[in-house]
C-alpha cells in the first residue's frame, strides 16, 4: 500500500510493474491510490487473476490509454471487468497476451467501443476461428496493428479477417497458427489494404515481398 499512498500518486503518469511477484491484494492496494493522470499503467508478468482485472475496473484510472497486462492468469473473466471500465474509450494500446483469453474474451473485446484503440495485443491465448470472426466484425475503427500469434486459427479466421471491419491494419501478425498459403492469399487480397508486411511462413511484415513459394507451398 506504499505506492497507493506516496505523495506523488496524484501527479503520476506511467506507472510500470511489471515482472515482478505482484498478486492480486497489491493491485487491490493500488486500486484505492490517487491514480487519476495515469495514462500508461504496465503491470505484465506478475501473478495477477480476474481479481486484478476487477481492481483496476473499480479503481481509480479513469484516464488510462495504454495498459499491459501480459503473462498474467486474467481469463474471459478479467476481460469482461477491464471491458467495463471508464477507461475504455481512450484506450490506444492493450497487450492481453499470455493470459488465457479465449473466443468469450474476444467477443468481449469487439463489442467494448474501444474506438481509440490503435494496438491490441492477444499473442499466446486460447483463440480459435470464432474468435477471430468477432475481432474481425468489432467496432475497432483506428486499429493499426493486431498481434493474434500462437493461437489456434485457421482458414475460417482467415475469410473472416481478409472480409471483416479491419480496414486500417498495417500490422497484422499471425505466426504459430494453422493457417496455409491460401489462407495468406486470401488476407492479402481481402479489405486490409493498407497491410505493410509480409507472410513470412505465419507471419505477415510485408505483402510487397511475398515470394511465390511462399503462396504456393
Amino acid at each position: 500500500g506504499y505506492l497507493a499512498q506516496a505523495v506523488f500518486s496524484n501527479t503520476l503518469e506511467w506507472l510500470n510493474i511489471e515482472g515482478n511477484k505482484i498478486k492480486d491484494k497489491g493491485i487491490e492496494h493500488l486500486s484505492y491510490g490517487k491514480f487519476r493522470n495515469i495514462s500508461y499503467f504496465k503491470t505484465g508478468e506478475n501473478q495477477l487473476t480476474s481479481k486484478s482485472a476487477y481492481d483496476i475496473y473499480k479503481g481509480n484510472f479513469q484516464n488510462l490509454t495504454n495498459l499491459y497486462v501480459e503473462n498474467n492468469e486474467l481469463l474471459d473473466e478479467g476481460v469482461n471487468y477491464l471491458m467495463k471500465a471508464q477507461f475504455v474509450p481512450y484506450l490506444k494500446e492493450i497487450n492481453l497476451s499470455y493470459n488465457q483469453i479465449g473466443n468469450q474474451g474476444c467477443e468481449l473485446l469487439a463489442k467494448a467501443g474501444l474506438t481509440s484503440l490503435e494496438l491490441l495485443n492477444i499473442k499466446m491465448n486460447y483463440i480459435d476461428d470464432q474468435g477471430v470472426v468477432e475481432i474481425s466484425k468489432g467496432t475497432f475503427p483506428v486499429l493499426k496493428f493486431l498481434n493474434l500469434e500462437d493461437n489456434e486459427i485457421g482458414s475460417v479466421g482467415a475469410k473472416a479477417l481478409a472480409s471483416g471491419h479491419l480496414i486500417n491494419l498495417i500490422e497484422l501478425k499471425l505466426k504459430g497458427n494453422k493457417l496455409k498459403a491460401n489462407d495468406m492469399k486470401m488476407i492479402k487480397e481481402g479489405n486490409m489494404k493498407k497491410l505493410i508486411a509480409t507472410p513470412n511462413g505465419l507471419s505477415f511484415y510485408n505483402f510487397s515481398k511475398i515470394s511465390a513459394s511462399v503462396l504456393t507451398s
